[in-house]
């Protein structure tokens, strides 16, 4: 039975609205997870009220709730096939439902993944869900999918504060994140780095590949992924700095003492915690026919990251004017 509570903030007590079961009883077999498991709540018509989605027997249901009578209504929009005749009541598929703004336009999508791949589809003005044709991702079951180390670390979170959620997922050769394109709106990889989350790396057993999450720890507005692995928790912080490594910095002593213009590689180490960085207190020390610097790198908090670490340039060139 569904039961809908509302705080009451004079009383500070939980009030129950009577706002309908929805005949999502136990004996009407809503104790089962293929159905249960799909109730979702997301805002998917942007209009500042999170509606309910849940998938039944007979496919997906959208109920909003009507604020004039207090009650949860079922707005009849497509239940996109996701039926028992279809297999839906596979954990392989129901599982996936996944609900998150991706597009930047106040309305959270609706994404799963189904035997031949990913679906991302959205809510429109005609209360009926519009598929975006956005890719499948080789998200299929020919392709191993329908393996729990993988489609069950599908998640949506916002990596790089731009106000969508991207997509990230474990496949066996590490991590996979993806951003949807506004523009070509389709689904596109991001270099992001595979984080060694692969089976190579045993990240296809349960008690690791099941600690997969992300959220904002730090409140800097973009979310962070962590896991637990055989040596305990790892957190990472996605890089939105706009660079490649090796970088290529500029110092703004990059003069040597005889006048010479002077760049230099400063490799960081791949294994090091991401960040929006700097280079700070950089040092210049003569060492034969070369100049060394000595750089700490900085994160976005001010935190030295690692530790100093130098590169080196010949001493040549054309003099500096």
């Amino acid at each position: 039975m569904a039961t809908s509570l509302t705080f009451g903030m004079m009383n500070g007590r939980w009030q129950n609205l009577n706002a309908g079961t929805l005949g999502l009883t136990d004996a009407g077999g809503w104790n089962r997870p293929q159905y249960y498991s799909t109730l979702r709540l997301a805002d998917i018509d942007g209009d500042g009220q999170a509606e309910l989605l849940v998938r039944s027997a007979d496919g997906l249901h959208t109920f909003v709730f009507n604020r004039a009578i207090n009650q949860w209504q079922d707005i009849n929009a497509p239940i996109l096939g996701m039926d028992d005749a279809n297999r839906w009541d596979q954990p392989q598929y129901y599982e996936t439902l996944r609900v998150a703004d991706i597009n930047g336009d106040g309305q959270a999508e609706l994404i799963f993944r189904g035997p031949y791949g990913l679906f991302t589809y959205t809510f429109d003005r005609e209360y009926k869900w519009y598929d975006l044709n956005a890719g499948d991702l080789g998200f299929t079951d020919a392709g191993g999918w329908n393996q729990p180390q993988y489609y069950s670390t599908l998640q949506l979170t916002d990596i790089n504060r731009d106000g969508r959620a991207e997509l990230l997922v474990r496949g066996g050769d590490g991590l996979h994140t993806f951003a949807f394109d506004t523009s070509s709106q389709k689904w596109t990889g991001l270099d992001a780095g595979p984080l060694g989350l692969t089976d190579t790396h045993h990240w296809d057993n349960a008690p690791y590949y099941s600690t997969i999450q992300a959220a904002d720890i730090d409140g800097d507005g973009q979310s962070e992924l962590l896991a637990r692995s055989d040596s305990g928790l790892i957190s990472w912080h996605y890089n939105t700095a706009s660079v490649d490594l090796p970088v290529l910095f500029q110092a703004s002593n990059n003069k040597t003492s005889d006048g010479y213009e002077v760049s230099y590689r400063f490799d960081p180490d791949p294994a090091l915690p991401n960040g929006i960085f700097s280079v700070q207190q950089v040092v210049q020390m003569p060492a034969g026919d070369s100049t060394i610097f000595t750089c700490r790198l900085v994160n976005s908090q001010g935190y030295q990251v690692g530790s100093p670490l130098q590169a080196s340039s010949a001493n040549a060139g054309v003099p500096a004017p």
